[in-house]
């Protein structure tokens, strides 16, 4: 099925330039868009009439039933070939979009940066909006600062002046550009000439002038209209894209910003979310870009498996589908979740494998802990908690349908669960696990439950005294040589308790001496992780020992400054 027809470079801009037509008791020159009548092709109606639209007595006659659809943010209103449909029974056939700008190397840069496009969520929005500006623009300067609301609401990055001054330059990468331009006292050429902004791949631009899509090529200043903006100027600036009109659209049919740019901060295509923010068809706006151009991972389902470096933003619902379809996060990569973010790590979907030194951060604590395949144990991985005072984290499981039991705290941020496998022969029990984990403050008050995760696993599990069909894994006590060995100036000590009880670890130099107390209290049976910093001491040979019941284990560790 086809959703969008892609205008290249030399396809007529505009139909029937300086059509004059009277009507309403005015006469009046239209220079109507290529583009927006095509959206309207292989309609059902075999009478249908676009002409009847673009030139009858009432040019706002055609209402886009696509318009702001997604009220709620929710990004369940990607487009559909003739699914949106006026009340006259007019269906929106597809979107049209045009790769086009002033040379065909500023149309492959275009094209290249949509493919390039920058995912991290860093950049800005750049709103200027005027005190000092043409008549009629008023309700476009409210329009600029919903924008400013939406996207702060969404905790979306942007930078907005509200005086009669301009902005000119900006301290990060720009996503997105939005003024007055000509009506706000800014010169000829002010796009090339004026704004030094750093355009992030992926950028869009739409300027509240009528005739900023009145030429493809900005060289020739001496056809512009009233010396205004143009946003072929933005593409040959290094823009990837926006929207423009290619004669005087009047207010009401102007692209709104305050739907423009927030849908496209949170997963919708360049083209998806100025169509949304477009009122009307077939009339003069036409949207520059490539339709799978995005700047975030919105509400998805992979198609194929998909592989994440860096750093990115997801904004949506990653749902990684069975069977096996994976998403892989590279090592040193960093996952930022906003709005309704999140990748469910639960049975009934794929696999999620997660790098080393990968960091996430969350929203909510509903969306912060994550499952990785990464190796044949268990590894868990979550996000700090977002407004709870965490100092350490504890681990619970639950093993099919038995009940839930803590298992291990530690002061990282992931846990390797090493009595459950994804592939091991030598076990012999299949089970269901699922984890959570909660924060522990300074207090050792522990915080709600994060969300859960859960896998198929193969576990070494006995059973329970009295009740056969609940299985459950049993521990055992252990030392574990801390790592990394030798070590400046800090390193991690794990260990594992049979039973309820006092434990007690602490760290002895080479003459018997205590020179650090790392644990002394009761613990529930489960494993621990606990990080030892001996920045105040001298390098040397030092002991660690725990204590716990009738157990006692004493291992040697290396300080090297």
């Amino acid at each position: 099925m086809i959703r969008y027809i892609v205008i290249c470079k030399g396809v007529p801009f505009k139909v029937n330039p300086y059509v004059e037509f009277s009507g309403v008791g005015q006469t009046q020159k239209y220079q109507v868009a290529v583009d927006p009548l095509l959206c309207l092709l292989s309609q059902p109606d075999p009478n249908f009439s676009i002409l009847t639209h673009v030139f009858g007595i009432n040019r706002f006659s055609l209402y886009n039933p696509y318009a702001y659809q997604d009220r709620f943010y929710s990004m369940n209103y990607r487009f559909l070939t003739n699914h949106f449909v006026t009340n006259s029974g007019i269906e929106l056939a597809y979107l049209i979009s045009r790769l086009d700008g002033p040379t065909y190397e500023d149309v492959k840069t275009l094209i290249d940066n949509s493919l390039i496009s920058d995912l991290s969520g860093n950049s800005a929005f750049v709103l200027d909006a005027h005190l000092s500006y043409g008549p009629g623009v008023g309700s476009l300067r409210e329009d600029v600062i919903a924008t400013h609301d939406n996207l702060e609401a969404l905790s979306m990055i942007d930078t907005i002046d509200l005086t009669d001054s301009y902005i000119l330059n900006y301290s990060g990468e720009v996503i997105g550009y939005s003024s007055s331009g000509k009506h706000a006292g800014m010169p000829l050429g002010y796009i090339v000439n004026l704004l030094e902004l750093n355009y992030a791949a992926g950028a869009i631009f739409n300027t509240y002038e009528s005739f900023n899509g009145f030429l493809i090529d900005f060289n020739n200043y001496y056809r512009r209209q009233d010396n205004q903006g143009l946003i072929s100027e933005f593409i040959g600036m290094g823009g990837s894209g926006g929207v423009c009109h290619t004669y005087e659209p009047a207010i009401p049919s102007v692209v709104k910003d305050s739907i423009f740019f927030p849908f496209y901060s949170i997963g919708y295509s360049i083209v998806d979310a100025a169509y949304q923010s477009m009122p009307y068809l077939a009339w003069q706006n036409v949207v520059v870009g490539d339709p799978l151009c995005t700047i975030a991972w919105g509400k998805q389902t992979l198609a194929q498996n998909l592989t994440w470096s860096g750093r990115n933003l997801v904004t949506g619902e990653i749902t990684i589908p069975v069977p096996y379809t994976t998403l892989t996060i590279e090592d040193d990569s960093y996952i930022e979740l906003r709005h309704q973010g999140s990748i469910p790590c639960e049975l009934g979907y794929g696999r999620l494998i997660v790098g080393e030194n990968v960091a996430f951060q969350t929203y909510s604590w509903d969306q912060a802990l994550f499952l990785s395949y990464d190796s044949e144990n268990a590894r868990l991985i979550w996000a700090d908690h977002p407004t709870f005072p965490a100092i350490s984290y504890n681990v619970y499981r639950k093993v099919d349908d038995g009940d839930w039991e803590y298992l291990a705290s530690t002061s990282g941020n992931e846990y390797t669960d090493g009595e459950v496998y994804f592939t091991c022969y030598e076990c012999y029990v299949n089970a269901t696990v699922y984890y959570y984990v909660k924060a522990v403050d300074l207090n050792e008050t522990e915080s709600a439950a994060s969300n859960e995760v859960s896998a198929e696993v193969i576990a070494k599990i006995g059973k329970q005294s009295g009740d056969d069909k609940q299985p459950v894994i049993a521990y055992s006590y252990s030392l574990g040589q801390n790592y990394p060995n030798p070590f400046n100036p800090s390193t991690t000590i794990s260990y594992s308790i049979e039973k309820d009880g006092l434990v007690q670890l602490k760290v002895y130099d080479i003459l018997g001496n205590e020179v650090a107390e790392l644990v002394n209290k009761n613990q529930l049976a489960g494993k621990y992780e606990i990080s030892f910093n001996a920045s105040h001491l001298p390098s040397g040979i030092y002991f660690y020992t725990i204590t716990s019941g009738n157990y006692s284990n004493t291992k040697k560790l290396i300080l090297l400054k």
